[in-house]
């Protein structure tokens, strides 16, 4: 349900998703206990906004195996195996969850006036989303 979520939740859960993308990405190598206390706030605001929602339970269970199966044991292990395998798997992952997070936004922007003070168009007709960078917008 909308009452359940706001734009500023989206926008906190917009934040979440870039400060776990940006740990992983380091050029001197990904820093798994950052992406994991980062993607445990990912986890952490989406199931409130979204809790026992029929639509997004697929999202919500990928987002834990996620955090628990994928990412928490590796920063668990003393030295983690392969960080930048682990980065990469992590990375990918999250990037097909933060779109079905979008088509989430989509749904609710396009049909709720609530959000509409706050939206304005990408070059391409679509809303700029509080989930992507200013960049990844105007490239959409």
């Amino acid at each position: 349900m909308l009452e359940n979520r706001r734009y500023e939740d989206y926008e906190e859960l917009g934040r979440y998703i870039k400060e776990t993308l940006n740990a992983l990405q380091p050029l001197e190598g990904p820093d798994l206990h950052r992406a994991e206390v980062a993607l445990k706030e990912v986890a952490d605001k989406a199931f409130a906004m979204w809790g026992d929602e029929p639509t997004m339970q697929t999202t919500l269970a990928d987002l834990r195996n996620l955090h628990e199966v994928v990412l928490r044991p590796r920063v668990e292990q003393s030295e983690p195996a392969a960080p930048m395998e682990t980065a990469y798997l992590a990375e990918e992952l999250l990037w097909n969850l933060r779109s079905r997070f979008q088509e989430a936004f989509e749904r609710e922007a396009s049909a709720h006036r609530a959000f509409a003070s706050r939206l304005a168009s990408t070059p391409m007709g679509r809303f700029y989303s509080p989930l992507y960078t200013k960049e990844e917008n105007e490239g959409m």
